[in-house]
């Protein structure tokens, strides 16, 4: 098959992680991938384009990258598919109407949250685009809000990047939180509650990963700005706790490399966790939004390091066990060749 995906960009994100991870598996199984992606400056994109430089630094993305000034179908040919990836790339290829080839969304968070306006959004949901979703609250958001079905596809980790690996001994306990600048990613919560918990228990140790900033560091009491992608295993693993104060994912994949990685979680039931994360089970998970609760779940994974260590083992088994890259992409070839035209 030759498949098109439109992405928003070719930054690092979790959801990139995602996309660049099915384009290199689809085109290991024998397929054409092309990724299609906007640039304004036409000089930089002709330039791009005819030289085919500028993928991304931090993903080994093996499918050729093509850049649009703008999203019309007359700049991206015929596919047998074309999957988008944001709800301003789905609107694009909804108003294509098929001419470029069966359409699809695949649906990573309910962009009307946080990143969009509402009823843009869920004119995508109530689109005849077919519809991936990468978790089952999302199958349930679109199931709630356009009275349609879609096709669940759940995420899944690199096992040759995040895996377990032995705990180093030390006097504290390290706790880590993912640094954003998104007030619903909750950044600023996290560190309040682990501040807190530290006037009680001053062995505990906050430590801060995050790109999107490098003038944090005095928040944390230690901070990796932007680590290589081989030196996040370490950082995962180099933690006892991993907090996920994010309101609402459309996964979560932080939480899914922690658990690899061998660290307890603690999180919100954010949506997306609901997939992997089972209080008392593989987790430590408090009701959405509740920081009493979440804060009360923080405090036992501290002070109970064999509860603590028991459910970080119960978490990373559940998802080693889930499937991998390989058997995911196979399982998305076998969604496209079943759907030949738009429905």
């Amino acid at each position: 098959m030759n498949i098109a995906f439109l992405v928003p960009h070719l930054k690092n994100s979790g959801g990139n992680r995602i996309l660049f991870s099915y384009a290199n598996g689809l085109i290991e199984l024998g397929h054409t991938v092309t990724m299609y992606t906007r640039s304004k400056n036409r000089v930089r994109r002709t330039i791009a384009n005819f030289l085919q430089i500028g993928k991304p630094s931090w993903f080994p993305l093996q499918a050729k990258v093509v850049r649009v000034g703008e999203w019309k179908s007359g700049k991206i040919g015929f596919y047998d598919h074309i999957i988008s990836s944001g709800y301003r790339e789905a609107i694009a290829l909804m108003s294509w109407d098929g001419s470029c080839g069966v359409g699809w969304c695949l649906i990573q968070h309910d962009e009307g949250l946080y990143h969009g306006p509402r009823d843009v959004f869920d004119t995508v949901l109530k689109s005849n685009l077919h519809k991936i979703v990468v978790s089952s609250w999302l199958a349930d958001v679109v199931r709630e809000r356009a009275h349609q079905e879609s096709y669940l596809l759940i995420n899944t980790f690199d096992r040759s990047q995040f895996f377990s690996s032995e705990k180093p001994i030390h006097d504290t306990i390290r706790i880590l939180i993912l640094d954003h600048t998104y007030e619903w990613k909750g950044t600023n919560e996290a560190i309040s509650m682990v501040r807190t918990l530290q006037k009680k228990y001053p062995n505990i140790r906050l430590v801060g990963m995050g790109r999107r900033r490098d003038d944090v560091a005095d928040l944390y009491d230690e901070y990796h700005f932007d680590p290589p992608q081989s030196q996040i295993q370490s950082v995962y693993a180099g933690a006892d706790i991993y907090l996920c104060t994010s309101w609402d994912e459309g996964f979560g994949l932080p939480s899914l490399e922690a658990m690899a990685c061998g660290t307890a979680v603690v999180t919100y039931d954010n949506g997306g966790s609901r997939d992997f994360a089972f209080d008392g089970k593989t987790a430590f998970v408090a009701p959405h939004k509740d920081q009493p609760a979440l804060l009360e779940r923080l405090e036992m994974a501290v002070t109970h390091p064999e509860r603590r260590t028991e459910i970080a083992e119960q978490g990373r088994l559940f998802v080693m066990r889930m499937p991998t890259w390989k058997e995911q992409t196979q399982h998305l070839v076998g969604l496209l060749e079943s759907t030949k035209t738009n429905q």
